[in-house]
């Protein structure tokens, strides 16, 4: 969709904690905007003020530091519907080599509009860091 430049607003927010061998992580993104009427075509758009919002929070603790950690994250997502949608992850991560090599394994379960979405995975995962 096209966007109007001058009726917009976007304000994100980080915020990293760490002790120990435990850390905290979030991010939050808000936006609120106005769909522009070029690019539309006639009545098949709603054009109306929009607002949006992300936020994830991540915990996580080095079982082994610099090796083995342990995190879990939500994430909570706002798809300009009466229900907001939900992620829960929990991963087992090793690292290896200095942190080039990260195996991972993953659980997600995701809700939408309020119920399960019935599509839980568990992926194990090998990333190369170049």
């Amino acid at each position: 969709r096209h966007l109007s430049q001058e009726a917009g607003a976007v304000f994100t927010s980080d915020l990293v904690f760490q002790w120990n061998r435990i850390y905290l992580e979030g991010a939050m993104v808000w936006s609120a905007f106005r769909p522009d009427e070029d690019g539309f075509e006639g009545s098949s758009a709603v054009l109306s003020d929009t607002t949006q919002l992300a936020f994830h929070a991540q915990l996580g603790v080095w079982l082994f530091p610099g090796y083995l950690e342990l995190a879990s994250r939500f994430e909570l997502w706002n798809p300009r519907t009466e229900d907001d949608d939900r992620t829960v992850r929990g991963a087992l991560n090793y690292y290896f080599i200095g942190h080039r090599i990260k195996a991972q394994l993953e659980y997600t379960h995701r809700m939408e509009a309020g119920t399960s979405a019935d599509d839980d995975q568990l992926v194990l995962g090998l990333s190369l860091r170049m």
